[in-house]
C-alpha cells in the first residue's frame, strides 16, 4: 500500500507574498487615489507652479484685481494672492498629514496593544486614553509650543500628542470585535504566534475604520488652519491657507476646493477597502 505525499499549503507562492494580505481595489478606489496622488505631487510642484514668492511683494502694487499676471490679484502688502494660495494649501496639505500619520501610528499601535491584550493591560492604556481625552486638547496644545517655543514643528509635535487617543479608541474597540471571531479561534488553534495574530489577522479589521476616520480628520485639520487667523492677527510673513484668504481680497473657492476633492477622494477610496 503506497503512502500518500504530504500537501504543502499556500502552493509554490513565496512565504513573503503568502503574508500579505491582498487587496482589492477597485475602480472607484484607484479613482481616490489618483486624487490623492495628484494633490501630493500638486503640493511638491507648488515652487515651480507659484508665479512669485509667496512673503516678497511684487512691484505692480497693492489690492490689485485678478488678471493675466496676477490671476488672484495682490493684497494691501504687495504680494500675489495666488501664490500665498498655493504656499498654504502645501503647508496645510502636509500639516494635517504629519499630524494625523502621527496619531494613526501612535493611536493605532496603543490601541492594537490594548484591544488584543485586553485584561489589566487594557485597562490601565485606555484609562490613559481617558484622561488625554479627558484633558482640553487646544489647551494642552497651547501649553506645550509655549513651553517648547512657537514654530511649525513645535505646533505639530502638539498637535499630535492630542490627536492619538481617537484612533487608539478606534482601534481598540475593532480589534475586541475581531477577538472573538471565528477566523481569529482558527488562528490560534493554528499555534500562530502572537506577533502574526495581532498584525496579520486582527489589525486589518481596523484598517477600513482608521482611514476613513483619518480621511475626516484631514477635512478638520485643514478648516482650522484656515479659520485659525483673523484679518488683523494674521502675521505678514505666514503663507498659510488661512491667511491667504483672509485678506482684503478673498477668493473663498480656491481654499476649500482642494479639501472637498481630498475628503471625497478619501473616502471613496476606504469606505469599500473592508467589503467582500
Amino acid at each position: 500500500m503506497g503512502v500518500a505525499e504530504p500537501v504543502t499549503l499556500g502552493g509554490s507562492l513565496p512565504l513573503r507574498r503568502r503574508a500579505i494580505p491582498s487587496l482589492r481595489i477597485g475602480r472607484l478606489e484607484k479613482i481616490g487615489l489618483a486624487v490623492l496622488a495628484l494633490t501630493t505631487i500638486g503640493a511638491l510642484a507648488v515652487p515651480l507652479l507659484a508665479p512669485h514668492a509667496p512673503t516678497l511683494p511684487v512691484s505692480a502694487g497693492p489690492l490689485l484685481k485678478p488678471s493675466a499676471a496676477h490671476l488672484l490679484g495682490t493684497d494691501d502688502l504687495s504680494r500675489d494672492i495666488a501664490s500665498r494660495v498655493l504656499y498654504g494649501i502645501r503647508s496645510s496639505w502636509f500639516s494635517a498629514i504629519a499630524v494625523i500619520a502621527s496619531g494613526v501610528l501612535i493611536g493605532g499601535l496603543i490601541g492594537l496593544v490594548a484591544g488584543f491584550t485586553g485584561g489589566w493591560v487594557d485597562t490601565v492604556l485606555m484609562r490613559i486614553t481617558d484622561l488625554f481625552l479627558a484633558l482640553p486638547g487646544p489647551i494642552l496644545a497651547i501649553a506645550i509650543v509655549a513651553s517648547l517655543g512657537p514654530s511649525l514643528p513645535h505646533t505639530l509635535l502638539a498637535v499630535g500628542i492630542v490627536w492619538w487617543p481617537w484612533y487608539a479608541r478606534i482601534v481598540r474597540g475593532e480589534v475586541r470585535a475581531l477577538m472573538v471571531r471565528p477566523h481569529i479561534d482558527a488562528a490560534r488553534l493554528a499555534r500562530i504566534g502572537r506577533m502574526r495574530l495581532a498584525f496579520r489577522h486582527a489589525l486589518p479589521g481596523a484598517v477600513p475604520a482608521v482611514l476613513v476616520t483619518a480621511s475626516a480628520s484631514a477635512r478638520r485639520r485643514r478648516h482650522r488652519s484656515s479659520a485659525r487667523w483673523s484679518p488683523r492677527d494674521c502675521p505678514t510673513s505666514s503663507a498659510t491657507r488661512g491667511c491667504a484668504s483672509r485678506r482684503p481680497w478673498r477668493s473663498s473657492c480656491s481654499p476649500l476646493l482642494p479639501t472637498s476633492l481630498e475628503t471625497g477622494s478619501g473616502i471613496c477610496c476606504t469606505t469599500r477597502s473592508g467589503a467582500p
